[in-house]
């Protein structure tokens, strides 16, 4: 869901309805970028802290690969 979510931009599924598309796309991107990292199943290829808090002030991305698919 979340790498659908990613390589589509279409965020709706995920964000809460109470926004009401309210939000900023590209910081909704870095999100859930973020967090499709940290749910890797490989605990090795999860980031550090320190990269998903420069992910999300968008100094650093944590690029999705396929064969790093969220758990």
């Amino acid at each position: 869901m979340l790498t659908t979510a990613l390589e589509n931009e279409d965020f709706e599924a995920l964000v809460d309805p109470e926004l009401e598309k309210n939000y900023v796309p590209s910081e909704m991107f870095r999100m859930i970028e973020a967090a499709a990292a940290c749910v890797r199943h490989s605990a090795a290829k999860r980031p550090r802290m320190s990269q998903v808090v420069m992910c999300l002030c968008g100094i650093f991305s944590l690029f999705i690969t396929l064969l790093d698919k969220p758990g």
